[in-house]
């Protein structure tokens, strides 16, 4: 997960147990509505306009990891 914290990118590693998962590659008549908020300014940022993959999960066990700065290549 890529995430914003105080103005600095950050990654967060996430553990699942997914119980109860569904799938769907290239899915249609699916729309992409966009509000403005964190991650609609990282799919801005990464210039993405058409939905790949679509994932539902309906069960799942989770854990969120500490997050760390991302760092930029010298």
């Amino acid at each position: 997960m890529l995430h914003q914290v105080d103005g600095v990118w950050h990654q967060t590693l996430v553990q699942s147990n997914v119980l109860s998962f569904a799938q769907k590659l290239l899915p249609r008549k699916v729309k992409l509505v966009r509000h403005g908020g964190p991650l609609s300014q990282l799919l801005d940022e990464l210039g993405a306009s058409t939905i790949l993959r679509l994932d539902v999960i309906q069960d799942a066990q989770v854990v969120l990891n500490l997050p760390k700065p991302l760092r930029k290549n010298p």
